[in-house]
């Protein structure tokens, strides 16, 4: 069974929606089951990150390595997978690992 794996989506300008980054998603991967982006309640802008969740691991780590560094509203986003908290076997991370 393939698990739904959220990525992170770092510094995106207060412009970007969700329909733009569902979009820059969908183009590399028809995958892409939910787009969030959290709002601070004072401003009711967004918090310069949005997640993306996508079907499977593998789908996750294809648009990490291949979205990374796009142009979004003049801003380059950083990628990361989310990982999960509560997971039985090995977490294999490919790419950058932060420390």
């Amino acid at each position: 069974p393939t698990m739904k794996t959220k990525i992170l989506v770092g510094n995106i300008s207060v412009d970007a929606n969700e329909d733009k980054i569902r979009q820059l998603f969908w183009q590399r991967s028809k995958s892409v089951t939910d787009v969030t982006i959290p709002l601070d309640p004072k401003t009711g802008k967004n918090r310069g990150y949005a997640f993306v969740e996508m079907l499977s691991e593998l789908d996750a780590q294809q648009a990490v390595k291949e979205l990374n560094g796009t142009d979004i509203e003049g801003r380059s986003i950083n990628l990361s997978i989310i990982e999960k908290a509560k997971i039985s076997r090995k977490w294999y991370q490919f790419g950058s690992k932060e420390a």
